[in-house]
């Protein structure tokens, strides 16, 4: 019975002893451990944890790269689109000032109100339509002096084009002297009497004797037309064996690129 006791007092002693080395045990050898394996997964950590702050970094600055690229294009095509916009502003300011002068000399041609002439504007030019014809954007109802088949049409007071073949409402077409087939001229500074044949497009040709004294850049003019200047000769071909000399003279005026002209009353 004292036996017992005495064993059983010391095991109640013993295992608050063993609990305590236990403790003193962890936590000494504990501590060691965990500054021994510390620094080894915190080089592998922090190299991860970087690179991975380093990752989500490049992508956000690769995206705000790609962002601000993509504002500046389209700010660069808006004002690329200004620029050509302001440049068709301009252009337009330009031909309209353009019109408006020539409008304002072609007005002033005559102080004599029963000559004044109807100012139209061209529609349409031979390379659109024929070559022996074109449209003018003048008609019975969109002006209010009256003009007729026959009438002619004239550029800048001096160059003979053609004559009023149509009348219509809002349009007038408009034969040019080089679709007929002939035409009386004077040509030169002797104003030699000839027939011009039309080509077209405001091209002419003339057959003379070769002694008639002709020059390059001679006038030619339409004295069953008012005297209008027809034309500048060009070029003179000659042979020895022909006794005839063909001339070929044009209109000084491009055709293609008359914006204004004068009808007068035939």
């Amino acid at each position: 019975m004292i036996f017992y006791n005495y064993h059983k007092k010391k095991q109640n002693w013993q295992k608050p002893l063993f609990l305590l080395v236990i403790l003193f045990f962890l936590f000494f050898f504990g501590n060691f451990l965990a500054q021994s394996f510390s620094s080894p997964i915190l080089s592998i950590v922090s190299p991860l944890s970087e690179g991975a702050n380093r990752t989500g970094l490049g992508w956000l600055n690769l995206f705000s790269f790609f962002q601000a690229k993509s504002l500046l294009l389209q700010e660069n095509k808006k004002l690329l689109q200004e620029n050509l916009d302001l440049k068709l502003s301009l252009a337009i300011r330009r031909d309209l000032e353009k019109e408006n002068q020539e409008l304002k000399k072609l007005i002033r041609l005559t102080d004599d109100e029963n000559k004044k002439p109807i100012i139209a504007k061209v529609l349409l030019t031979p390379n659109i339509i024929s070559s022996g014809i074109i449209i003018l954007e003048v008609g019975q109802k969109n002006i209010k002096t009256n003009f007729k088949p026959g009438d002619l049409v004239v550029y800048n007071d001096k160059v003979l084009l053609g004559r009023v073949l149509e009348v219509g409402d809002y349009q007038t077409k408009v034969e040019l002297i080089s679709a007929t087939k002939s035409v009386s001229v004077l040509v030169g500074s002797k104003s030699i009497l000839a027939e011009a044949v039309g080509l077209g497009s405001g091209n002419f040709s003339i057959t003379l004797p070769k002694g008639a004294e002709v020059f390059e850049g001679d006038v030619v003019l339409a004295p069953e037309y008012g005297g209008y200047l027809l034309g500048l000769v060009d070029i003179i071909k000659k042979t020895n064996a022909d006794p005839f000399q063909t001339i070929l003279f044009n209109s000084p005026i491009n055709i293609f690129q008359v914006k204004w002209v004068e009808i007068y009353a035939a």
